[in-house]
């Protein structure tokens, strides 16, 4: 069973190969609404994650965090293992199932090995760690955040302006600067994009050419990438200057990709023009795509189609 060792840590003894559980109730920080619940944090291991008897030590109040981290709302656990000599055990030989329930809703999972520098935790396709990737996250049915990791380091969930550096490693900027990668305006995994309203509406201009408008809910920040194609897979040319995004005419020559960043994401409203000759006339009612190609932060890629009739 777990012994507190004198302070406001646990800690437990794990035998060779053995498998089992802690845990631990991390009261709410200073500053907390009266009656904000603790988060209860529990460690577990299988079998194969220590091969030697081990300590494993919880502690709630990690030494040399940053001020600045510290916040309402968020929680942070260091986690240590030692083995029979004493000496720090590092990585892993499979991953430890760190579980939050009960955490801040919006705050997101994150590491850190120095208490100042935090990074996103990616968010994982299943339930397991893929191997060579040092940690992830899933969230179960009930709410509770599974934390995996290979790694033993500071843990936590926390708000979205602590995390300095992005699921991939990368630097972001100020959070709440509005730059591209804000930390406050993304999340880790792929962009999420749903069509407002249903299909795009192409409607002809006066000069012959066609404006296709649509209505897509963005949730981070991205770059797209729009472009037009027929039945056939012929891709149409694209005039910027006659399109909007927002409301906000688009400037620069024809394209057949059209590149707009979205650094503020949310419901945005897009009309794209067409120059006359690239479709063929309404009388026809031929069936058209429009592609949405999004690019995040991270790298990670999102493609939508949406159709329309010209």
């Amino acid at each position: 069973p777990a012994t507190p060792p004198g302070d406001d840590s646990v800690s437990t003894s794990i035998a060779k190969s053995a498998g089992g559980s802690v845990g631990i109730s991390v009261p709410a920080p200073a500053g907390s609404p009266a009656g904000t619940a603790p988060t209860k944090v529990a460690v577990n291991w299988t079998s194969s994650t220590f091969a030697t008897p081990v300590v494993l030590k919880i502690d709630p109040t990690p030494s040399g965090v940053s001020p600045f981290v510290v916040k309402i709302g968020n929680v942070l656990v260091s986690i240590t293992v030692t083995d029979s000599s004493g000496a720090p055990v590092k990585t892993l030989a499979s991953p430890l199932d760190i579980t939050f329930v009960n955490p801040s809703p919006g705050f997101v999972p994150a590491v850190s090995e120095d208490g100042a520098s935090f990074r996103a935790v990616p968010l994982l396709q299943g339930t397991t760690l893929p191997g060579g990737q040092p940690d992830g996250y899933y969230v179960d049915s009930s709410g509770t955040v599974h934390l995996l990791t290979r790694h033993l380091t500071i843990f936590g969930i926390i708000n979205k302006a602590n995390v300095n550096v992005s699921e991939s490693g990368r630097k972001t900027p100020q959070a709440g600067s509005g730059l591209f990668g804000d930390p406050t305006r993304n999340h880790v995994g792929a962009t999420v994009i749903r069509g407002v309203g249903g299909s795009a509406i192409a409607k002809r201009t006066a000069d012959g050419g066609t404006v296709v408008r649509f209505v897509l809910l963005i949730d981070e920040q991205a770059s797209l990438r729009l472009a037009v194609f027929d039945a056939t897979g012929n891709q149409a040319v694209l005039s910027r200057a006659a399109s909007t995004v927002r409301g906000a005419r688009q400037s620069g020559g024809p394209v057949k990709n059209m590149q707009v960043v979205i650094k503020r994401p949310g419901t945005i409203t897009f009309a794209i023009k067409i120059p006359r000759g690239q479709l063929v006339p309404a009388k026809s009612w031929k069936t058209y795509r429009l592609r949405v190609s999004a690019l995040d932060f991270d790298g990670n890629r999102t493609v939508r189609f949406l159709s329309f009739k010209a």
